[in-house]
């Protein structure tokens, strides 16, 4: 069953291998960190939003936009 997951600090040390595991296993993906890599246009499957994880309000408003 695929699912939606938000991964914050996509960008981060466990991003790197969590982001591939989670398209390759079929789930949709929306992926946050402070900055965007330039090569998110690339990757399918992965929606990218620059936020801070840190505030709360940003992470309910991308929550609730999804």
């Amino acid at each position: 069953m695929a699912m939606k997951v938000l991964v914050t600090g996509a960008c981060g040390f466990f991003g790197q291998y969590l982001l591939p595991a989670l398209v390759g296993g079929g789930h949709s993906v929306i992926a946050t960190d402070l900055r965007i890599p330039d090569d998110a246009a690339a990757a399918e499957r992965i929606n990218w939003i620059p936020m801070d994880a840190s505030r709360a309000e940003e992470v309910y408003k991308v929550m609730l936009a999804q």
